[in-house]
């Protein structure tokens, strides 16, 4: 069984980004390089946001977000 791990709980300056008020997205880039470096060799990496696919993707369309 592989280990189920919640980053909010790891980081939470990084796992708690906020898009309207960080323009230059600095704290997505953040958890971005936190997880490539850090995490994705050995989990896996869902999004909870409650949007639905529609908005979801216009949001990637706006921000850097990685492939979950």
């Amino acid at each position: 069984m592989g280990l189920l791990s919640d980053i909010s709980k790891k980081n939470e300056a990084c796992a708690k980004v906020d898009h309207h008020n960080d323009l230059e997205n600095f704290s997505l880039l953040k958890f971005n390089s936190l997880w490539e470096d850090v995490f994705r060799h050995n989990c896996l990496l869902v999004f909870s946001t409650g949007r639905t696919l529609a908005l979801y993707k216009k949001l990637r369309k706006q921000r850097p977000l990685l492939t979950p």
